[in-house]
């Protein structure tokens, strides 16, 4: 809502369409709700790993390392081996 304010207040103001009312001015955003984030714990990770029918460990490493899926999916697997060389 912030950039649409900004956009058509600066048109009425560069265009002088003065008459016009701001139309995003009385709008009023609403309230910003957080969530508390619930992480698994060790058994049920476990549980949710064993419970997979395919022998993948891409939801074990999920839990484990806590990556995002985008973050999990970018790995490489240079990345991992030198890690564990070292």
């Amino acid at each position: 809502m912030i950039p649409l304010r900004v956009i058509t207040s600066k048109a009425i103001d560069q265009y002088g369409w003065l008459e016009l009312k701001k139309p995003f001015s009385e709008i009023q955003l609403p309230e910003i709700t957080e969530y508390r984030i619930q992480p698994f714990n060790h058994q049920s990770g476990r549980d949710l790993c064993s419970s997979c029918a395919l022998d993948v460990p891409y939801f074990e490493i999920a839990v484990q390392t806590g990556l995002l899926p985008s973050e999990q999916v970018a790995l490489k697997w240079q990345a991992m081996t030198m890690s564990t060389s070292t």
